[in-house]
């Protein structure tokens, strides 16, 4: 099965000198749900002069239906490996370092990297155990960074684009049967 993760006619290549969340927002925008890829854009668009195109873009139509499929596509370690490596392009080709993109950058690879390591193999999605693996394992992260003081102010603005990756919503629902979280706005350059 050929992967469904391309990138949509409307994306726009990364570029250097972009701001480093409009720029790790953009690298996971394909790997995105439909809805998902549709509200983040058009807030990327509206907040961000490189993303400004996103405003008229032609989104794709949310899925009216979740099936296997679906699940398969969402929850495989393939979506994780794409994911993982335009995060790695973005950092080449927007020339940053680890310390330009700080803990936020390390923030999503840990939660890319949950994917890759529990998402089903090639395009196969996960099993109900790994799910709830997959759930909690991203709860820890989501505590280890927010809770941490130091970190807590740098991270917080990457933890609404994190739920927007790990917890994929379609028009029909939640891909795991369940609500997403309600994630707090705490960015409000690109999240109002």
């Amino acid at each position: 099965m050929a992967s469904p993760f391309t990138r949509p006619a409307w994306y726009a290549d990364v570029t250097a000198g972009v701001d480093p969340l409009d720029s790790m927002t953009n690298a996971l925008l394909p790997y995105m749900s439909e809805e998902a890829q549709r509200i983040v854009g058009l807030k990327l668009g509206a907040t961000s002069p490189n993303y400004a195109s996103y405003r008229s873009a032609n989104y794709a139509k949310s899925r009216d239906i979740i099936n296997s499929d679906t699940r398969r596509q969402f929850l495989s370690a393939d979506r994780a490996y794409r994911a993982m490596s335009s995060l790695q392009n973005m950092k080449n080709v927007g020339g940053y370092t680890d310390e330009t993109l700080g803990p936020g950058y390390k923030y999503l690879q840990d939660v890319v990297g949950t994917l890759k390591r529990l998402g089903g193999s090639g395009t196969g999605g996960m099993t109900r155990a790994q799910q709830a693996e997959f759930k909690s394992t991203i709860g820890s992260i989501d505590n280890t960074y927010l809770e941490d003081a130091k970190t807590n102010e740098s991270v917080a603005p990457y933890q609404t684009l994190s739920q927007y990756f790990s917890t994929p919503t379609f028009s029909a629902g939640s891909l795991t049967g369940s609500k997403p979280p309600v994630v707090p706005i705490r960015n409000p350059k690109l999240y109002k």
